[in-house]
């Protein structure tokens, strides 16, 4: 899913972005293969197989607003200045919390064979990290907020979410990130 979001720069470092969620539904059916996704029609698994090629097509087509949101992150990131506030990052991160989650739905639907499954599994619950570090840094008061600390927690969970997103790409065959 790298291809999915690309790099993103935070205060200098490069971070790698990859778009997938962590909602308690999804990361329970990330974490516990006997987990059923969450129960509304739109996150149930579709039942059709597909070749790889196809899957490899349907993952690209899934993670591309991730990919989108992120590249706007990146944009408005550069222009927060050196020491942004917790209420800044809540308005650029929003958007991207969003298109994670909704891409870790589309992904989580889709007909994975049983040798990826644990790949896309683990994929969408280290993209839960992501999620997490942008929530917190949203929420958190000002004055308990440090960019610094947001920017190590991030590039620590973006590394984990760059291997899985690694994993995936060379199990659908296609280039890596």
């Amino acid at each position: 899913m790298l291809r999915t979001l690309g790099a993103i720069s935070v205060a200098g470092g490069m971070i790698l972005l990859a778009g997938c969620g962590g909602s308690p539904s999804k990361t329970a059916a990330a974490t516990n293969p006997t987990a059923k996704p969450a129960t509304t029609d739109s996150t149930q698994p579709t039942t059709t197989s597909l070749s790889l090629s196809d899957l490899g097509k349907a993952y690209q087509a899934a993670v591309a607003p991730a990919n989108d949101a992120g590249t706007t992150f990146q944009t408005k990131w550069s222009q927060l200045g050196a020491n942004p506030s917790s209420a800044a990052i809540g308005n650029i991160a929003d958007p991207v919390v969003k298109a994670f989650d909704e891409t870790d739905q589309k992904l989580l639907r889709l007909p994975w064979p049983a040798t990826i499954k644990p790949d896309v599994n683990s994929l969408v619950t280290a993209d839960a990290g992501l999620e997490a570090d942008l929530g917190q840094a949203s929420a958190a008061a000002d004055n308990l907020f440090s960019a610094t600390a947001f920017v190590q927690q991030f590039t620590a969970d973006a590394g984990k979410v760059h291997a899985a997103v690694s994993i995936v790409r060379a199990d659908l065959g296609l280039p890596p990130a």
